[in-house]
């Protein structure tokens, strides 16, 4: 062997060693992605991401549970990746024969499980708090904490500190397990987006503010079964706050006494309470439901053609609308013969 090629021999040596440990940990790491673990031939499992978990954390979840073999290999690819930079929070179903790459893409994208929940137009709040509760799969006692915390509330945008009226009845998509105040917060947000420029030019011409607006449009969805008489019954409590009456709204009382549905008792229209518009005047204090965006538009572009102080439900979903107490305790006669109104 000549001097030149001996001084040449460790250099390729030296990179010999080297490709064949990279191409080693090639193989390697194609092993560990692309080959599904015992467990992962088993069957079904979950994952849960906490908030502000590390790739590393997920990794080591994952090994625990028997997913994956080599956390330190899948944390060094995911971050070779840019997946470190995409940890989305939340449950991920994992599914029989995936792999650790299959798996690490799912997280990637945040394919977490997510559950579809209506919150219908007028529910209260603690209504609304029991089907998120369930929906979610999350614990009651972790909403209430939210919803209870006047400081949080007012953090995200409500003056009052009490979310009722500002939860905004959609059909919304949620992860399960999902954040209790993460849900909240969307749900106000949707109801300052659906708020928009033209009711906030409105009320600011009719000289309301928009909790004034909310908390008579959740009279109004209490009062109407259909949403063709909003604007007619909005009228009606327009003309009473303008003359000076007493709203005599049957849904205030319920909920100053805590009952959701049902007739009102003559006992309960003489309850000592804020809410109780047959004794107090004005609006009461806040929202007594979270009304929609049709209830919203009645209280601000009501029915103005209508002079009618006066309304009783006919028993059919639809309401008998009059001008004097005379006309009105004739309606509530006939509504008790034909169909047993109550008002």
């Amino acid at each position: 062997m000549s001097r030149r090629a001996a001084r040449l021999l460790p250099p390729l040596l030296a990179v010999a060693i080297f490709l064949i440990l990279g191409a080693a940990a090639f193989i390697g790491y194609r092993l560990e992605l692309d080959r599904p673990t015992e467990r992962s031939r088993t069957g079904d499992g979950l994952l849960r991401i906490s908030p502000g978990a590390s790739l590393r954390t997920v990794a080591r979840d994952l090994s625990r549970e028997g997913w994956i073999r080599s956390p330190l290999f899948v944390a060094q690819w995911g971050r070779a990746k840019g997946l470190d930079r995409a940890v989305f929070p939340g449950r991920y179903r994992l599914r029989r024969g995936w792999t650790a790459r299959r798996i690490l893409d799912e997280i990637a994208l945040g394919r977490v499980e997510t559950t579809r929940v209506t919150i219908p137009e007028g529910w209260r709040e603690a209504q609304i708090v029991r089907l998120l509760a369930d929906s979610l799969e999350i614990g009651v006692r972790d909403l209430q904490a939210a919803v209870l915390d006047t400081a949080w509330v007012r953090s995200i945008g409500i003056p009052r500190g009490k979310l009722e009226g500002y939860l905004f009845p959609e059909t919304y998509i949620f992860p399960k397990e999902y954040d209790p105040r993460g849900a909240l917060r969307r749900m106000v947000r949707e109801a300052d987006r659906r708020f928009d420029g033209s009711m906030r030019e409105r009320a600011d011409a009719i000289g309301w503010s928009r909790d004034s607006v909310i908390v008579l449009a959740s009279i109004v969805q209490a009062e109407a079964a259909k949403e063709r008489e909003m604007p007619r019954i909005a009228a009606v409590f327009h003309n009473r706050l303008r003359h000076g009456w007493r709203l005599d709204a049957d849904p205030t009382v319920l909920y100053a006494i805590g009952r959701f549905s049902g007739p009102p008792r003559l006992s309960d229209l003489r309850v000592e309470s804020p809410y109780n518009t047959y004794r107090a005047g004005g609006l009461p204090p806040g929202p007594i439901g979270n009304p929609g965006a049709a209830a919203l538009r009645a209280v601000l572009w009501p029915d103005s053609m209508r002079d009618e102080f006066y309304f009783v439900a006919d028993g059919s979903g639809e309401h008998i609308f009059t001008r004097t107490l005379g006309e009105h305790n004739r309606a509530r006669r006939e509504a008790r013969r034909s169909q047993g109104g109550v008002r």
